[in-house]
């Protein structure tokens, strides 16, 4: 299990070509109808994201998580640290975006995840404790501490617009650069989240900075017209 949660995202990433559609669906049921500009190419059916599902209930895989959390000493109820890992892998959606253009072919990663308004401080501390005793933690605790990482749990519910639905949502666009000595590289990032009522959907839109030219009018006037 410890191997199948680190290598996730990347296996997915060669395995998400499992059904194209216009249409993107968060975990709690918001849609983009992201036009046919855009291919939608939803991993649940993976055989790397199935496994996931199938592993993740598994009594022998809590066994797990329980004892890195345990052993590694960030939390003293284990218990509870493990249900929210578990809830938190269980509604997380990873898509792939494709540009349906002859012209150029264009990508990028969404992967979306829905936090509970009661585990939302419950994560936060448990990745605070994770960072402290990084030197204690095993590899199934390097797996969540990645993946709780990855959550932009710290990015304020401000300004938010409401959708022509009525679904509130804001966003924050980042851009950064990369250089080495031998290359250099530029990551273009679109955060999104979606507030309900009992909790919010964080979504990361990882592509590059070119690629993001061509995707950028799409989801701006999908978010515009989200519904569920």
């Amino acid at each position: 299990m410890k191997k199948i949660i680190t290598s996730a995202i990347l296996i997915v990433m060669m395995t998400c070509g499992i059904a194209n559609a216009e249409k993107l669906q968060f975990p709690q049921g918001e849609t983009l109808d992201l036009s046919e500009k855009v291919g939608v190419y939803d991993a649940e059916n993976s055989f790397t994201v199935k496994m996931i599902r199938k592993e993740i209930d598994k009594k022998e895989t809590q066994e797990k998580i329980k004892e890195s959390l345990l052993n590694s000493g960030v939390t003293t109820n284990v218990e509870e640290a493990t249900n929210t890992v578990t809830n938190i892998i269980k509604n997380t959606r990873i898509y792939q975006l494709r540009s349906n253009t002859k012209e150029n072919y264009y990508q990028g990663i969404l992967v979306s995840v829905y936090v509970k308004n009661g585990d939302k401080t419950k994560l936060k501390q448990l990745r605070e404790n994770l960072e402290k005793e990084s030197e204690n933690i095993d590899l199934v605790g390097i797996a969540i501490k990645s993946y709780i990482k990855n959550i932009p749990l710290d990015i304020k519910e401000k300004d938010m617009k409401k959708s022509k639905k009525g679904i509130e949502y804001t966003e924050k666009e980042t851009k950064a650069d990369f250089e080495n000595a031998d290359y250099s590289s530029d990551l273009y990032t679109d955060t999104i989240i979606i507030k309900g009522k009992e909790g919010s959907t964080y979504s990361v839109f990882n592509t590059t900075q070119v690629a993001a030219k061509y995707f950028r009018p799409f989801i701006e006037q999908a978010l515009r017209g989200m519904e569920k």
